[in-house]
């Protein structure tokens, strides 16, 4: 079985093949989802991000944006929190349809996810779905779109959590005007299984904003 190194560079390989916009726009991804739906998580695992996801609780409702095939909903499904899944690709999504029924699965534009209602969601969680939107064409207007989206999907009081390669001085700017509490973000180790050398000198960042 590949490992998960791996799977990882073979992906970036993949989206290098592609121009910047093209490799994470939604024909990319339904592209690589046609080669395997297996397993994959950008970023963290499950296993490192107890310190994050401690924070949802059993029976709490929880949204996780761009999910793919990752472990993460699932887990967090196990753990008694109402996961929903939004995904583009059709074929990711019919996978963990079949794989993970512990969760609410639909396909759809995060930038539009008009089969969502107002302040449904207690938390909603990213992790790499914001920092691949900003590598889209129009990716500034789309990160936008997408913030705000997320914030009308959340109850008051609720949190959106994004995990993102850029820090504070780079991604600040883009959650400025969400009219979201945006505290500095919390510094995740980056885990060995990732190859690739990415800003922050070996941090991901966990960035907390609160409706």
């Amino acid at each position: 079985e590949m490992c998960i190194r791996d799977r990882y560079q073979r992906r970036v390989r993949g989206a290098h093949s592609f121009a910047m916009a093209d490799a994470h726009s939604a024909n990319y991804w339904e592209q690589e989802y046609s080669k395997t739906t297996d397993e994959f998580d950008w970023y963290q695992q499950y296993a490192h991000l107890d310190n994050v996801l401690s924070a949802i609780e059993s029976g709490q409702s929880c949204l996780v944006t761009g999910a793919g095939t990752s472990a993460v909903g699932p887990q967090l499904a196990k753990r008694g929190v109402n996961v929903t899944c939004i995904e583009q690709s059709s074929t990711a999504v019919n996978a963990m349809k079949a794989r993970a029924p512990g969760c609410n699965w639909t396909q759809g534009d995060v930038t539009s996810m008009t089969s969502l209602a107002d302040g449904s969601f207690d938390v909603v969680l990213d992790k790499a779905c914001f920092d691949s939107l900003l590598c889209q064409k129009a990716g500034t207007l789309k990160s936008q779109q997408y913030v705000s989206e997320c914030k009308r999907v959340l109850k008051d009081g609720g949190r959106l959590m994004i995990i993102s390669t850029g820090d504070n001085d780079i991604r600040a700017s883009y959650f400025a005007a969400s009219g979201m509490e945006a505290p500095p973000p919390r510094n995740l180790a980056k885990p060995s299984v990732n190859p690739e050398e990415t800003v922050g000198g070996g941090c991901h960042y966990c960035y907390t904003l609160t409706k």
